[in-house]
């Protein structure tokens, strides 16, 4: 019985590597300021620098740990690069376009299947070329749509993969998009709050939210590279 338990203990999914725990302390005490100076002085640049320090922090984890996955550390660059313009501008149209071109390349690591991958990224890419060449008068809400088409995808992708073979990289990947679709369902509510289309009280209340999806989202999906160096 004992052999039965320990062989069902090894076979679960290694969420957290232990000998990174150093790491998630890190995330951890991050994620607790953000969440309490967040709620009482959310538009201090302290806060703001706090929220681009964790995601800057999953890009060295990812470069540290996973180098030789490319396509995660290209994502996490572009997740940076976003956030960075965002923090700036929370409603800059680019922002929003790089954070598509991160998520058209975790896809492209997710998928299982080159070919469908490649099919999908010339898809998307040719989607953006078309919006940068032809007139469009609010080139965030087609950025936003081509974003969300693919954060569904990663989405779908990830709960596909886990219900098949359930392993680190599967189950992070799973939880991680999760949260991230999570976390855009606010931003979508904070974004229709601003223009006017939903109750302007909720503007506050959604971004403040957002990011206690946002930051635990990118940490489980920093932790879904390819290959781990110990």
């Amino acid at each position: 019985m004992a052999q039965q338990k320990k062989l069902q203990k090894s076979s679960l999914p290694q969420l957290i590597f232990v000998d990174k725990l150093p790491w998630f302390w890190l995330w951890g005490i991050i994620y607790l300021a953000i969440v309490v100076f967040g709620l009482f002085w959310p538009t201090s640049i302290f806060v703001s620098i706090l929220k681009i320090f964790g995601i800057a922090l999953c890009l060295v984890f990812v470069w540290r740990y996973f180098h030789e996955d490319r396509l995660i550390q290209i994502a996490f660059l572009f997740t940076l690069t976003a956030d960075i313009i965002l923090a700036f501008n929370n409603t800059a149209a680019y922002g929003v376009l790089v954070f598509a071109f991160a998520q058209l390349t975790h896809f492209a690591r997710i998928c299982q299947k080159p070919t469908l991958s490649k099919i999908w990224l010339i898809v998307s890419i040719l989607l953006l070329v078309c919006i940068f060449v032809l007139p469009i008068p609010d080139p965030i809400v087609c950025f936003g749509i081509v974003y969300g088409i693919t954060l569904a995808a990663n989405l779908f992708m990830s709960l596909r993969y886990v219900h098949q073979e359930r392993n680190r990289k599967t189950v992070c990947n799973a939880i991680g998009f999760t949260l991230f679709v999570c976390c855009d369902l606010l931003v979508a509510v904070s974004f229709f709050a601003n223009i006017g289309v939903l109750p302007g009280f909720l503007l506050g209340i959604a971004n403040y939210c957002c990011w206690l999806f946002y930051l635990p989202s990118q940490i489980f999906i920093a932790n879904s590279g390819e290959d781990v160096i110990q």
